[in-house]
């Protein structure tokens, strides 16, 4: 399960670059949620009820109904400067990185995990690295040269970050 999950990065990475992030994310996350799915009723260790496969199968095809209606991507070539340089862009990627900061200080400075504060303190995390490493990995596909070194060591460090 682990290397099917880590091969869909690859694949994420690919669609990334081939439209936009809004339509490949909830796609890999609809297919990840069949997948695992999946994999728990082959081995054994989670059930196929009627409520699971439904909300399963509705999530997926919400998801693949992105790539019809979704967003697009801009016809052209795109400068990541500019678009991480807009004042939108700017303030949003300052606030998760000050959550994301804050969340991962806050644990490592020992707050136990195991109630709703430290259980939402590990959601943080995940999701905002998660968030964060979605964009990131589109920048993958526009940026060269030692851009694109950076973003990969960017792309890593928020990975590591989302498996806790």
């Amino acid at each position: 399960n682990i290397v099917l999950n880590l091969g869909s990065v690859a694949f994420f990475l690919l669609a990334a670059s081939h439209g936009p992030v809004a339509v490949a994310m909830p796609i890999l996350t609809g297919s990840k949620l069949l997948s695992n799915l999946i994999f728990q009723v082959i081995n054994g260790i989670g059930e196929w009820t009627k409520n699971t496969c439904v909300g399963t199968l509705v999530l997926v095809i919400a998801a693949l109904c992105l790539i019809n209606v979704g967003p697009t991507d801009e016809v052209g070539d795109q400068d990541p400067a500019s678009l991480l340089l807009a004042r939108r862009a700017v303030l949003w990627l300052f606030a998760m990185a000050v959550l994301l900061i804050f969340a991962v200080a806050t644990i490592q400075l020992g707050y136990p995990q195991d109630g709703f504060v430290g259980m939402s303190l590990v959601c943080t995390v995940v999701a905002v690295s998660t968030a964060l490493g979605a964009s990131v990995g589109k920048l993958l596909s526009i940026t060269s040269g030692a851009a694109f070194v950076v973003t990969i060591f960017f792309y890593l460090g928020l990975g590591l970050l989302s498996f806790g």
